[in-house]
């Protein structure tokens, strides 16, 4: 007996009368019937399939990257070269600024335009690196802690009047956010120039070649000891004119100033036409001279430095010699350890 479905063979045994045998078949029946329908329910199994390798001609080979080129070294005379002043000066930069990205970037350009470059964190470490020494430029942030721009710059202008006559520091200042009542308020403390942020390197070189910073540089060169070479020895004689025109024979051995350039300080009424023969004399012999005209002049640049030698002249316009020197006298007790000498005083009939 053939059945279809379980529940059918179950009923055929119950309702259906059947011998033995035919017991059997209609079990038998049933268990094929519970294989086939086991086997039905069963999902398909899923056939796993390998990924066919690409082709050779679409495998992409990674190329080396070429070495990086290194920049050629410069040598010690080429860096001394690059960084020196057409008078064979060191020029100096200073930079005050809270940023470190601001002062990166500024140490790098101003380092390209041949500038030796100080940097201050904050307006009272610039105010110290202004008191130590002299800057042919000067860039200086608004808004810095501990101290700011605006304080720096009025409280080094208060010490400069006192302790640097002679020389007015060129400060530019530098904001991202500063109004034009701040710029107003930066040149009243004493700032020069104002530039906004983020200063370029093409604004770097407008500032570094104008007629104001090259004033300054040429002021620098011609008060600092520019020279650094050492003289050399000579015995011949060479005669050297006095104010009445007469003439003295002097010795033209040079004096030995070991690794530097003497500098020699000149003073004397512009009607006088000695002070340039002098002037032109002593640069022959190996001396860096600078030439004033009234005595005013003078005893702002004697505050400067001890000099290698200094020439005044007794009759000059505001402020005759013998004046100059007592109010000099009267303030290197105060402000300076070592003594001015070799003071010379010049009168019309004698050198």
């Amino acid at each position: 007996m053939e059945v279809e479905t379980a529940e059918q063979s179950i009923r055929v045994l119950k309702t259906t009368p059947m011998s033995d045998e035919q017991a059997k078949s209609v079990i038998s029946s049933v268990n094929n019937v519970l294989a086939a329908e086991n086997s039905s329910s069963l999902p398909p199994p899923k056939e796993t399939r390998r990924p066919h390798p690409a082709p050779t001609s679409q495998l992409k080979v990674a190329r080396p990257r070429p070495l990086p080129q290194s920049r050629p070294r410069l040598s010690k005379e080429q860096k001394t070269t690059l960084v020196k002043s057409p008078a064979g000066r060191v020029r100096h930069a200073l930079v005050i600024d809270d940023s470190l990205v601001i002062r990166k970037s500024m140490f790098r350009a101003l380092s390209r335009l041949g500038y030796e470059v100080t940097q201050a964190t904050n307006g009272l470490e610039g105010l110290k690196e202004l008191q130590a020494r002299v800057f042919d430029l000067v860039l200086c942030d608004f808004l810095m802690p501990v101290m700011d721009g605006l304080d720096c710059v009025q409280q080094y202008r208060e010490w400069e009047k006192a302790h640097r006559p002679w020389f007015n520091q060129y400060i530019i200042g530098i904001s991202a956010h500063a109004s034009p009542k701040d710029i107003e308020k930066g040149k009243s403390a004493g700032m020069d120039d104002f530039k906004p942020k983020p200063v370029t390197m093409k604004c770097l070189k407008e500032m570094t070649s104008s007629e104001a910073q090259e004033n300054v540089t040429r002021t620098l060169d011609k008060v600092l000891n520019v020279g650094d070479r050492a003289s050399g020895d000579s015995s011949s004689t060479e005669e050297m004119p006095t104010a009445n025109g007469s003439i003295n024979p002097v010795s033209t051995q040079k004096p030995k100033f070991v690794g530097r350039q003497p500098v020699c300080l000149i003073a004397q009424d512009a009607s006088q036409i000695s002070a340039k023969t002098m002037s032109e004399t002593a640069q022959r012999r190996g001396w860096q001279t600078v030439v004033v005209n009234d005595g005013e002049d003078a005893l702002r640049l004697l505050k400067i430095r001890n000099w290698d030698a200094v020439f005044l002249d007794t009759e000059m316009p505001r402020l005759t010699g013998a004046r100059c020197v007592l109010r000099f006298r009267d303030w290197e007790k105060e402000h300076r350890v070592a003594r001015q000498s070799n003071v010379i005083f010049m009168s019309s009939e004698y050198i």
